[in-house]
């Protein structure tokens, strides 16, 4: 059977499994985060159910609910929607790009509630940020950029700020997570969002290295730029920019 094929046949299903494997390796990397943010309520409730409050309950169950969501829309914005080779398809609408980081931090503490000796915060120079931008995939590349930081934190402090700037003279938006965990490589700091690319120094931490190549896919995607560096300190720290439309 193997030697009738034609290698014309070959190079017309290459491509095809090649779009597979790309669209199931950034959904598995996209649900990650979620999942473990669903056992981790789940855990701290079974654990702290009698000593919780009633408002405290309902928050973290609305909490469960809203990743549980997050799940589906992730389903379907990355797999249903699926039309062409590339894996995200952007539904731009105006959006008020402080409040949806705002928003995103909140339920970040929210996934990762047993991570006790790591604190979140955010911080803010304008209270507001319109623009065009997809709010979901927004959401999800300051999830993705958190999750990377709580993953290569033991503990400390993840910062994310937001304020407006003008990068080559154009009106954007800079925002940053900043860390406090074990850094990146000098030399991997230019190829760090490339894909399958995984510090040499977090080797033994588990993952696909596709998480920061699909941050800059989103960010891209809004014209935007990404960049990384090493704090003078302790920990490094992600910058991305995007236009202000």
């Amino acid at each position: 059977m193997t030697k009738n094929i034609k290698p014309m046949f070959l190079e017309e299903i290459r491509p095809k499994a090649e779009f597979v494997v790309s669209i199931l390796s950034k959904l598995g990397h996209e649900l990650k985060a979620p999942i473990h943010g669903i056992g981790g309520i789940s855990s701290y409730l079974l654990d702290n159910w009698s000593s919780l409050s009633d408002s405290e309950k309902k928050k973290y169950l609305s909490a469960l609910i809203e990743t549980s969501d997050n799940l589906t829309s992730i389903l379907n914005s990355v797999l249903i929607n699926q039309k062409d080779k590339d894996a995200i398809e952007f539904n731009f609408e105006r959006i008020d790009l402080i409040q949806t980081m705002k928003h995103t931090v909140e339920k970040c503490k929210n996934l990762y509630l047993t991570k006790n000796k790591i604190t979140i915060g955010f911080e803010a120079n304008d209270e507001k940020c319109y623009m065009m931008a997809d709010k979901f995939w927004i959401s999800q590349l300051l999830s993705n950029l958190i999750s990377n930081a709580v993953n290569y934190s033991n503990q400390g402090k993840i910062t994310v700020s937001a304020r407006l700037d003008k990068v080559d003279k154009i009106d954007s938006c800079l925002i940053s997570v900043k860390d406090e965990g074990i850094g990146i490589a000098k030399e991997e700091l230019g190829s760090i969002f490339d894909p399958f690319i995984r510090g040499s120094i977090s080797r033994e931490i588990n993952g696909n290295g596709l998480g920061l190549t699909i941050c800059r896919e989103i960010v891209e995607a809004h014209d935007g730029k990404i960049f990384a560096s090493n704090n003078s300190d302790i920990g490094s720290t992600i910058v991305f920019y995007i236009p202000i439309k």
